[in-house]
């Protein structure tokens, strides 16, 4: 695991923060932490910080995450979101605060993993001490201990790292049977990526000794991934499309100004409805030096501002057939997934490819991945009686268990002593 370096303030990055944000709908808050008058917030309200204090709300943390700093995925980061990024001495990223304290992207993120561990513990009325985390499936060795370091330093214990479409899969075979074997591709559209999983479901009778009855087998057989075609990339084409109309009737450069781009950057956030409607409206007070800025924006124009994005959207689903030498004549259903796959361009673009009868809903596109997850870890425990699921996953990259880097002699005795997941993974070829 990579080694942090210690910082002479006293970050209390283990201990519960202040419940200042809103918890009425903590599973729908954004992934989003800042400070405004020394308090810091989580969740929606760090996020609507970013038009004051754009740099003390910190978002998109992801795109950071296990990278170096001179990684394309550092200058990306810049267009997306307004923080100074700083090389640190191991070459990854600090951000920096308007009181020019710099953090690791891993103290921040480390930050809302305290906050979601408060907000477990005030629902169940117990301390929360092991935890399994859905990753994206591309997540490198890097990234991947990235988030086992940070898990650490919140205090918890990981049990497991879960691909993320494949925590969804296991979330829709959990009330499902399949008499028949099915295949249906998990199509999940993130705020950071576009990705697919080809999916086969099916049901296993027992042949010998070990199974006393019969049970679901989720065996992922390929996947898909475009990096850069998620929802921030459709927020930052609209933030052009602002940004250049602004200064055309004003005569004004405001890229250099944070808080007036950040005013921008959370109207293209909300501006993506334009693409369901005919058209909308923008209004955002005091842009730039007292300017106010309105305009009607059309659905022709916000397609036209993506229309390169249309074949990106559809690539990943391409992939994961020509990988596993199927064909979408093969496939049962496309599963949405991820908060973007309700941003109708995407939907569309899902339907022109594999037709509208095969696009399905079936899961719940903000909690899918986490109830997945949660009931992979409710598998692990002989507490909790739960379907008889396995699963054979993948992974796209080559990756390597450290026993000791991740901790399995701290495991429950009740783990220990088996894999430590239960999932059988392979590298995809």
């Amino acid at each position: 695991m990579a080694k942090y370096e210690q910082d002479e303030k006293e970050r209390n990055l283990g201990l519960a923060p202040h419940p200042s944000a809103n918890l009425e709908q903590p599973d729908l808050a954004r992934s989003s932490v800042g400070w405004k008058n020394g308090d810091r917030l989580f969740g929606s309200d760090a996020y609507d910080l970013a038009t004051e204090f754009p740099t003390d709300s910190f978002n998109l943390l992801k795109f950071l995450q296990g990278v170096p700093f001179d990684s394309e995925a550092v200058s990306y980061y810049a267009t997306l979101s307004a923080p100074d990024t700083v090389k640190s001495s191991r070459n990854t990223i600090l951000l920096r605060r308007s009181d020019e304290s710099e953090w690791v992207v891993e103290e921040l993120i480390t930050m809302q993993f305290s906050y979601v561990k408060e907000l477990a513990e005030s629902v169940a009325s117990k301390k929360v001490k092991d935890v399994i985390v859905a990753v994206p499936p591309f997540y490198t060795q890097a990234e991947r201990d990235s988030v086992m370091d940070v898990t650490k330093i919140a205090g918890l214990r990981t049990l497991a790292l879960v691909n993320d479409g494949t925590a969804v899969a296991i979330n829709y075979a959990m009330t499902r049977t399949f008499p028949e074997p099915e295949i249906h591709i998990i199509y999940d559209a993130g705020a950071s990526a576009i990705r697919t999983i080809l999916v086969e479901f099916s049901t296993v009778e027992p042949t010998g000794k070990g199974k006393p009855k019969a049970y679901t087998q989720v065996n992922v057989l390929s996947s898909g991934l475009d990096r850069r075609s998620g929802g921030a990339e459709l927020d930052h084409r609209l933030l052009k499309f602002l940004i250049k109309d602004f200064m055309n009737k004003n005569q004004v450069d405001i890229t250099k100004d944070k808080r007036a781009m950040s005013k921008f950057r959370k109207e293209a956030n909300r501006l993506k409805v334009v693409s369901a409607n005919d058209d909308a409206v923008s209004t955002i007070e005091r842009v730039y030096e007292g300017i106010d800025y309105s305009r009607e924006i059309q659905r022709s124009q916000f397609k036209a501002t993506a229309n390169d994005l249309k074949v990106r959207f559809v690539i990943p689903l391409h992939t994961c057939l020509v990988k596993a030498g199927l064909t979408f004549e093969d496939v049962t259903s496309v599963i949405l997934t991820g908060g973007a796959s309700r941003t109708p361009m995407i939907q569309r673009a899902v339907k022109n490819i594999v037709g509208e009868s095969k696009v399905g809903f079936d899961v719940n596109a903000d909690e899918a991945a986490v109830l997945g997850a949660g009931l992979y870890g409710a598998s692990l425990s002989p507490q909790f009686k739960t379907k008889d699921i396995e699963v054979s996953d993948i992974c796209m990259y080559d990756i390597q268990e450290d026993p000791q880097n991740h901790h399995l002699h701290d495991l429950p005795s009740w783990l220990q002593g088996r894999k430590h997941e239960d999932v059988d993974l392979q590298e995809e070829g």
